[in-house]
């Protein structure tokens, strides 16, 4: 088949996304390759996205709109999975949007079986936006490498995948925290992927941040610790334990990231007790360094003062990139 008959199927998991919906819609209906199906999956949302979503459906007849009792990202995305009728995925996060020619230029660009295709990812905070760095090319290991030591994100969004592949491994519903990456190390080692590349163009997939802090309760931030530490320790099984050192190292650094919302002395002491590191820090991010110590030696008011002061800096950089 040529690729310019190929159909793409656009899958958009949907809860709770009513004022950021219309936003998201449109930019597919922009969209300069038409052979396209809009796959929304309004996942039990309680104001009026479902509404919203019917109206874009008789608007268009490439949308279609299954609704079902919430069941988090990964069900609602395995919904849509199961009901593609495309050659190729892609998936798209009610908040975001993708520029006018995303799709078409991944179609076009696709080319090799064994080459995973992605397009530029630009974020927009509160303050300003930022283009994602990364390489042009990756190789499996680089791109895993990528991940855990640079930072590059691993969202699932912003690819073109195979259908076929897909619908042979969905997304873990039982992880509620790095699912993405567990789909992509799935998708990478059932599709025989040799090379992740990200097309040379303008357009970008435009993902939209909350730039401020969020306050979270002990509970919630144990819920996500202790998920974050199970999809990781998932994660290194399925890569064969060769990365490790670099896992432990990311762990680390996620948890100081979650970390970042507490607000008690309390609620420190509680997640230092609750969680231990089995492994040192090994990396050289004086940060990440810092924080170690500072949690292994259990130095409550230290990592409180360190966050304060990390807050602050944010806060520099933010009114510097709004001068901007």
């Amino acid at each position: 088949m040529e690729r310019r008959n190929c159909k793409v199927s656009i899958i958009i998991p949907i809860y709770n996304k009513e004022e950021t919906l219309e936003r998201c819609f449109e930019s597919v209906l922009n969209q300069q390759y038409k052979n396209i199906e809009v796959i929304v999956i309004n996942d039990g949302s309680t104001d009026n996205s479902k509404r919203v979503c019917e109206e874009y459906a008789k608007r268009d007849n490439r949308f279609r709109v299954i609704s079902q009792k919430n069941g988090g990202v990964s069900r609602a995305r395995n919904a849509g999975i199961s009901r593609a009728s495309g050659d190729y995925l892609f998936f798209l996060d009610a908040d975001d949007q993708i520029d006018e020619n995303v799709i078409s230029d991944l179609v076009f660009a696709t080319k090799n079986r064994n080459t995973l295709y992605g397009c530029k990812m630009k974020t927009v905070y509160e303050y300003g936006e930022e283009t994602l760095k990364r390489n042009a090319s990756y190789s499996v290991d680089e791109f895993f490498k990528a991940i855990l030591v640079e930072g590059l994100q691993s969202f699932s969004c912003g690819y073109l995948y195979n259908t076929s592949i897909c619908k042979k491994i969905g997304f873990n519903e039982k992880v509620a925290y790095c699912e993405d990456l567990l789909f992509l190390t799935d998708y990478l080692k059932l599709g025989k992927i040799d090379k992740v590349s990200y097309i040379d163009s303008g357009a970008s997939y435009v993902y939209y941040q909350n730039g401020n802090s969020v306050t979270l309760s002990s509970e919630k931030m144990f819920d996500n610790l202790l998920n974050m530490r199970r999809a990781f320790s998932e994660f290194d099984a399925k890569t064969e334990y060769i990365y490790s050192e670099l896992v432990n190292n990311k762990i680390i650094e996620l948890h100081e990231s979650e970390l970042q919302k507490a607000t008690t002395l309390k609620q420190f002491r509680e997640i230092i007790d609750k969680f231990k590191f089995d492994k040192k820090y090994t990396g050289h991010k004086i940060r990440i360094k810092r924080f170690f110590s500072l949690y292994e030696k259990k130095r409550v008011f230290g990592l409180k003062v360190y966050y304060v002061i990390r807050r602050v800096a944010q806060l520099i950089k933010r009114k510097g990139m709004r001068k901007a």
